[in-house]
């Protein structure tokens, strides 16, 4: 009797364990988002990037994008668009996007756009014109007495 009660408890366990990882979880996914696509870059000022791109789809769900310029990643955000901000004016600097998911999956990157920053206007110094005063001759004769 204790065998039989003993194999009942390890097919009640297997059985509780099996159907916890079924579904779709996050420990099963292993789908990555579709590519994040019609990625857009908006020049704001001479140091931000707006960007902007249509949301991923996934079997479970987009949590969130990893932002790049130029290759390296630069941020993260869970909406479908992004201020890069701390720039150099007049720079060109190349973005792409990936979605990823509660598990981890990640899309591969989204087609690059690439943006160029306000060029920072020029810093004149002003100009005085400093004129000296002029000695005025006198050119009348003294008159005659």
């Amino acid at each position: 009797m204790c065998n039989l009660l003993r194999l009942v408890l390890v097919i009640l366990v297997a059985a509780s364990c099996s159907q916890s990882h079924e579904g779709g979880t996050p420990s099963s996914d292993v789908e990555a988002p579709a590519v994040p696509t019609n990625l857009n870059g908006t020049p704001v000022s001479t140091s931000q990037v707006d960007l902007a791109w249509q949301a991923s789809t996934d079997n479970v769900g987009v949590v969130g994008y990893k932002v790049f310029r130029n290759g390296a990643q630069v941020g993260t955000t869970s909406n479908t668009s992004y201020q890069d901000t701390g720039l150099s004016g007049g720079t060109t600097n190349s973005y792409t996007v990936a979605g990823y998911d509660a598990a981890g999956n990640t899309s591969a990157q989204s087609s690059r756009v690439s943006v160029t920053t306000s060029v920072p206007t020029p810093v004149s110094t002003p100009s005085v014109a400093i004129n000296s005063p002029t000695r005025w001759a006198s050119t009348a004769e003294p008159a005659a007495a």
